[in-house]
């Protein structure tokens, strides 16, 4: 297999899981939590419910940035130049993220195909940074 092919396989399941975790996303599990973590997540709610200015800032970044790494992801496919890099950039600035968002409670299901997405983006941006997949073997 070439290095488009490979590159072909890596985006179609970043955007199989990533369909899948929305799905799972939205499936409402809460009940399903013990006691103490339902009271932890009603608390982690009413933080994002008071629509402080900080946090709608935070939550439109991170919206546009995961639009421009979507729409980065599918034009890969369509060996944009451009693509390349906005995925590549896109994928390091969700690295810090998870460091200002703290501890979060989700379903087993969503923490698989979330470990998924980050383990198939980081090949991806290895196989981008390292190679250079659009060219003929």
């Amino acid at each position: 297999m070439n290095k488009f092919t490979h590159l072909k396989i890596l985006v179609f399941i970043q955007v199989f899981a990533f369909t899948l975790f929305i799905v799972a996303f939205s499936y409402p599990v809460d009940e399903l939590l013990p006691p103490i973590l339902q009271e932890y997540l009603l608390q982690e709610e009413s933080i994002f419910e008071n629509n402080s200015t900080p946090a709608i800032i935070f939550i439109v970044g991170v919206l546009i940035l995961l639009l421009i790494n979507l729409v980065a992801l599918i034009s890969l496919l369509f060996k944009k130049v451009w693509a390349k890099k906005a995925y590549v950039y896109t994928t390091f600035f969700f690295l810090p993220i998870t460091l200002i968002l703290g501890p979060t409670v989700e379903h087993a299901i969503c923490t698989t195909l979330d470990d998924i997405i980050i383990f198939g983006s980081g090949m991806l941006v290895a196989l981008l940074i390292y190679t250079n997949p659009y060219e003929k073997n």
